[in-house]
Order: structure tokens, then sequence, then C-alpha cells
């Protein structure tokens, strides 16, 4: 795999050779973690696959913004949307997790000419309907109001998360060391954008085929959201990983790479 960075819209990037005849998958990480949670995936696929992962704004190796605007959903699939156009990617499978579910929707929704398929990791299309995150949105909202100095580290890196393997939801190892990386006000504030977002109406409108993948322990976005997600989406299948929560990029990688490798080769 090489790195890269796009100047223009200041993103890190990773990709093998791209080749033709191949088909092309490209990864969007979640929320406080980096293109480095996939690199097992980008071992697995890139010799049969053309891959290309990268650190989402303010994440990772990618430039951190300090205004509230700046992580706006359209601002993160922009960045997607440009640097896929400035590689020549077209007709790809795109897979995200987590918080990059939402900038998976945020691209079909805006983009969705350029996807053949998508693959969905812990999904979930409208996190105001989880009572917690009602309550989770008040103490951010407050948390954002605060002027408090943005500490950003001049030395981005990724993190090795072979550190934090089998850990569950609310690890908070893992937690301190995934925000700490991005920077808590980072985390806040797209954290408080996503309360912003509904793509509920969206999900009977996607025409490709979608696969939906849940932990059935999962306590960040419950699975029951991936079961309603899979009757409103006309072309979808849901895989249901038994006794296992949110984490399932980490924990799960060959639940998770078997699903996204039988998908990709079923069209």
């Amino acid at each position: 795999m090489q790195e890269s960075y796009y100047k223009e819209n200041h993103i890190y990037y990773r990709h093998n050779d791209f080749k033709a005849n191949r088909k092309t998958l490209v990864f969007v990480h979640g929320l406080s973690g980096s293109s480095s949670a996939w690199l097992h995936y980008e071992n697995k696929f890139s010799e049969d696959y053309n891959v290309l992962t990268y650190d989402i704004r303010g994440h990772g190796k990618s430039h951190r913004y300090r205004k509230y605007s700046d992580y706006e959903i359209d601002k993160f699939t922009e960045d997607l949307y440009d640097l896929v156009t400035f590689l020549k990617l077209n007709n790809f499978i795109i897979i995200g997790h987590s918080y990059g579910v939402f900038i998976v929707l945020d691209f079909l929704k805006k983009h969705g000419e350029f996807v053949c398929g998508s693959v969905l990791l812990g999904p979930h299309f409208n996190v105001l309907k989880m009572s917690s995150a009602k309550v989770a949105k008040f103490f951010v909202d407050v948390s954002t109001k605060f002027r408090f100095p943005i500490f950003i580290k001049k030395t981005r890196k990724h993190l090795d998360y072979s550190k934090y393997l089998n850990t569950r939801d609310f690890n908070l190892r893992r937690t301190i060391a995934d925000v700490g990386n991005t920077s808590l006000q980072v985390f806040l504030m797209c954290t408080k954008q996503s309360y912003l977002l509904d793509y509920e109406n969206l999900l009977g409108e996607i025409k490709t085929p979608v696969l939906l993948v849940s932990g059935e322990k999962d306590k960040i976005f419950p699975n029951e959201y991936a079961q309603m997600m899979a009757k409103k989406i006309p072309n979808s299948k849901i895989v249901t990983i038994k006794n296992t929560d949110h984490i399932i990029v980490l924990n799960n990688f060959k639940e998770v790479s078997e699903a996204i490798e039988n998908f990709a080769r079923s069209f």
C-alpha cells in the first residue's frame, strides 16, 4: 500500500496499484478512529481488489480544522468526492463503519452514481431515535458552548489497533487513546454534528445493493436499527454477528472480511 496526501483537501490516504480489470473497495472509518483500523483489510483485499483507505478530516494524519462548521457532513462528503474524482475512481463498493456510515449515506444521496454497492458496518440512520443519544446531546451541547483552548498535536499519527483487540464498546483505555489522538474538541464537534443527521427517507431510495453488518450486542448503535434499515432499503441483506458488539471492524475481522468479500463477488 502506498501512502499519499491529497493537498487540495489536506487528506491523507493509502492505496495499492489500481488496475482497470478489478473491483474497487473504498473504506471509510468511524469517529475518532483512522484508516489504520483497516490495516488487516488492506492486507487481505489488496491482491485481488483496488483498495482505498483514508483519514477523514480531523482524524489521523488528515488536517484538523478548528471551526464547528468545518465538521458538517457536507464537508466530509465533498472530501470523499474530491478524492475519488482526483483518483478517477468510479463504480466502486463503499464500506463505512459507525460514523463512517453517515458519510456513506450522504455520499449515496449526493453522488450515488459513483457507487455500485455499499457495506454498512455497525450502522444507523438517525442517532436521535435513541434515548441515550438525547441525553448525551445535552452534555455535548453544553460542552461545545465553552471556548476552551484547542490543543492540536503537531505530530499526527495512527494508533496501533492491535493493542485494543477484543475491547468492548465502552473500553476506557481505547477511548482515551482514540479521542486523545483525534482531540476532544474534534470528537465533540463531530458528535454534535451527527445529531443533525436523519437519513430515514433516503433508505427507500437507495437503488444499489447494500449489505448491513451488525453486532448482536451492539450498545453504540443497537442491532435493532440495522434490522430497521434492512427492511427499508429495497436491495439489502443483513448479517448479524452473534455475541459481539460495535467494535466489529477490529474484533471480528474474519466474519466482517468474509461478508465483504461475499458481497463484492455477488455482482
